[in-house]
């Protein structure tokens, strides 16, 4: 790396004023200060968007079938070339979006990053990274945040209660059951999307079906990855009827397996 130093001192001796003055004007300039060295690099997860319009990307190297998983780099580069599986294109794009209809152990994601070497502030930098990761992806049904969880929430700790979250092994279905006591609910009237250890719930606002006793609950649900615990943060409505909902009051559910 170079360092250009720039350093002006002036002394002067002005004797028919009797004044006598001496100093440095200007500091240390280093051109590469606030530069960081390029590398290639990227983020991969499934990209969920909910019924409210909300995309999430929940990173992991691990994702469960028919979700779009986005593979995104983390720095805008001169050119992009990506290799994902046994998938014969090469995608050329920042972004790549691919849906996964199969379970799949170790795919192989490999992307070649290329930009504009800076050589002035990284001698060594070649212009080119090549990034490996490895992606795993399991049945849908096999979601290990499916089960019973007793839990209570922050609100009320000494209340406890069963929520549940399960799957129909015949039919395309998800049930999220209990998490305001007395309520289920479905992805057939729901807005509720699962990815790997969570779950996004909804009203289905192109419907704006209602549950009575639901109060509309929207947030998330999320297993640690001790596979144990279920934490959850989200808000519920006060009104009987969807339409009438003025205020929603935020919660927040831990639960502990029970199966």
């Amino acid at each position: 790396m170079k360092k250009l130093l720039i350093k002006t001192c002036i002394i002067g001796l002005i004797s028919w004023f009797g004044l006598h003055f001496s100093g440095c004007v200007g500091d240390t300039i280093n051109p590469c200060e606030n530069k960081r060295q390029i590398g290639g690099s990227f983020t991969m997860g499934e990209h969920i968007t909910n019924y409210g319009g909300v995309d999430t990307l929940l990173v992991s190297d691990t994702v469960i079938t028919d979700n779009v998983v986005l593979f995104r780099a983390d720095s805008t580069y001169s050119s992009y070339e990506w290799k994902i599986g046994d998938d014969p294109r090469v995608f050329t794009t920042k972004e790549v979006g691919l849906m996964f209809r199969s379970p799949e152990s170790n795919i192989p994601v490999r992307l070649i990053a290329r930009w504009r070497a800076d050589k002035e502030c990284f001698p060594e930098d070649v212009g080119v990274d090549t990034v490996y990761k490895y992606l795993t992806v399991i049945d849908k049904r096999d979601n290990p945040i499916f089960g019973t969880y007793i839990g209570a929430l922050v609100t009320n700790p000494t209340h406890s209660y069963e929520v549940e979250i399960s799957t129909d092994l015949w039919f395309d279905t998800f049930y999220l059951k209990n998490i305001n006591e007395g309520c289920e609910m479905s992805n057939n009237h729901l807005g509720i999307r699962l990815a790997y250890k969570a779950i996004s719930f909804s009203e289905d606002s192109s419907t704006q079906i209602y549950i009575n006793g639901c109060k509309n609950p929207k947030g998330w649900l999320f297993l640690s990855s001790t596979g144990y615990e279920l934490v959850g943060n989200y808000s519920v409505g006060n009104g009987s009827q969807l339409m009438l909902e003025t205020v929603r009051t935020k919660e927040k559910f831990v639960g502990q397996k029970n199966n």
